[in-house]
């Protein structure tokens, strides 16, 4: 992982603010901290370039699967933990 904690830690707040915003019904609002995220995320090794990936796909798509949305954010999220 080559993001710095203050990074990592940014990441973490901006997914579980998209999964709140998401919750609340303000799903334009969830996509820019989401998009966020991917940025941050782009800048790392492969394996932040995969969860970036697995994030723009959930977004494209979350409109119509929201079950997907909130399991890969929970998982991006997970990684970022280790």
């Amino acid at each position: 992982m080559s993001l710095s904690d203050d990074e990592r830690n940014r990441c973490i707040d901006f997914l579980q603010i998209a999964r709140e915003e998401y919750n609340n019904n303000n799903p334009q609002i969830a996509k820019d901290f989401i998009a966020s995220v991917e940025e941050m995320l782009l800048d790392g090794d492969s394996q932040l370039q995969e969860c970036a990936e697995l994030l723009q796909q959930t977004r494209a798509n979350m409109n119509t699967d929201a079950e997907t949305l909130l399991e890969d954010i929970e998982y991006v999220t997970g990684f970022l933990n280790e």
